[in-house]
C-alpha cells in the first residue's frame, strides 16, 4: 500500500500495566473519555520498561485498554516530552474490539499519521459512509480472518499521496478536456525499509461496573448493520 515507503518492523508490545486511577476517573458516565489523562498515566506506568527516545523517538504509541472507553476508539496525537524527546507522538486509544480487529486499529493509526476521514463526496456530513476506504467505514465490505478479525481495506490514492507514498514518476496529471484512451494500473509492491516503529502499551484500568457505554449495544434493536464506532 505504501509502495515500500514504510513498514512496522521493529515495533514492540509491552504490558499489561495497571493505571493509577479507576476507570471512572478516565471515562465519565456521560461524555468523552479523557484521552490526555489516559495517555499521561499509560506512558508514566510504562516508562521504566519502554525507551520512548529510541531512534530519535518512536514513531507512535498504540494504547490498548482492557475495557470499553466511551463507545469509541480514537486516533490522533499527543504533544509532550517523553524520555527527553519533545514532539507530537502519533497515538491511538483502543478498547478490545479495536485491537482485536485490524480494521479499526488501522483506521485509528491512519489518524495517528495525520489522515482525516475519507468521505464519499455525497454532500452529507457523515464521514463514515464510504464503504470502500478504511479511513471511512472500516467495517463494511471488509474481509475477515479467524486470527486478525475484520481486516483493513486500503486507503485512497489522495491519502497515499498526502503521506508521501507516491513518487512523482507514478503520477500523471491530465488537463481538463484532454482525451486519454487508457491507463495502465499496477499494484503496490512488497513492504521494505525504512521502518517506522510503533510501541503498543497494553494498559489495564481498574474498572467500576455500570459505567461502560458501547455503540454495539444497539445492534439487536435495529434492522441495519451496526458496528463499533471509531473517531
Amino acid at each position: 500500500m505504501s509502495y515500500g515507503k514504510i513498514n512496522l518492523a521493529g515495533s514492540s508490545a509491552h504490558g499489561w500495566f495497571t493505571l493509577p486511577q479507576p476507570r471512572s476517573a478516565y471515562v465519565p458516565a456521560t461524555g468523552s473519555a479523557n484521552l490526555n489523562a489516559l495517555f499521561n498515566d499509560c506512558v508514566a506506568a510504562a516508562d521504566e520498561t519502554v525507551n520512548f527516545a529510541a531512534n530519535g523517538g518512536v514513531q507512535g504509541i498504540n494504547m490498548m485498554f482492557n475495557g470499553d472507553l466511551d463507545g469509541y476508539a480514537w486516533g490522533g496525537g499527543r504533544c509532550t516530552t517523553l524520555d527527553g524527546i519533545n514532539k507530537c507522538w502519533s497515538t491511538t486509544w483502543n478498547p478490545p474490539w479495536s485491537f482485536n480487529n485490524r480494521a479499526p486499529l488501522a483506521h485509528e493509526m491512519g489518524h495517528g499519521y495525520g489522515l482525516p476521514h475519507a468521505n464519499n463526496s455525497d454532500g452529507d456530513s457523515d464521514p463514515y459512509d464510504n464503504p470502500w476506504d478504511v479511513m471511512s467505514s472500516a467495517w463494511r465490505n471488509a474481509n475477515s480472518s479467524p486470527t486478525y478479525g475484520t481486516v483493513a481495506k486500503h486507503i485512497n490514492t489522495y491519502h497515499r499521496d498526502r503521506l508521501g507514498w507516491i513518487d512523482a514518476a507514478r503520477k500523471r496529471t491530465v488537463a481538463a478536456g484532454t482525451h486519454v484512451p487508457a491507463f495502465s494500473l499496477d499494484r503496490a509492491g512488497p513492504l521494505a525499509p525504512p521502518a517506522r516503529r510503533w510501541w503498543s502499551c497494553a494498559s489495564q484500568a481498574n474498572r467500576r461496573r455500570g459505567t461502560t457505554r458501547s455503540r454495539r449495544a444497539s445492534a439487536a434493536a435495529t434492522t441495519s448493520p451496526t458496528w463499533p464506532a471509531m473517531r
